[in-house]
């Protein structure tokens, strides 16, 4: 059975998914890369989930605000392309 959610709820679900897989993926080979404690790993994997879940909810609040003003509606190819790549071309 789907479960069907609003879609700010539903890139919420999703960003919250994606960085737990980052967190629990990246955390184990930083500390096998690195030879540090388990916990030192965890710590920094996690403050660099947050710097990224942060920029990403930034970037995505802004670029939504200035995409609504344009005369252009729609995402053409150049703006999925710049909305994707995090760069905000106009």
């Amino acid at each position: 059975m789907p479960l069907h959610l609003a879609p700010r709820a539903r890139r919420i679900v999703q960003a919250v998914l994606y960085e737990t897989f980052a967190v629990a993926f990246v955390a184990p080979v930083l500390m096998f890369v690195f030879g540090q404690a388990p916990l030192s790993s965890l710590a920094l994997t996690l403050t660099m989930s947050s710097i990224a879940l942060a920029w990403n909810c930034g970037f995505n609040f802004f670029f939504e605000r200035w995409e609504a003003r344009q005369p252009v509606k729609g995402r053409s190819r150049w703006r999925r392309a710049a909305s994707a790549s995090k760069l905000g071309w106009r």
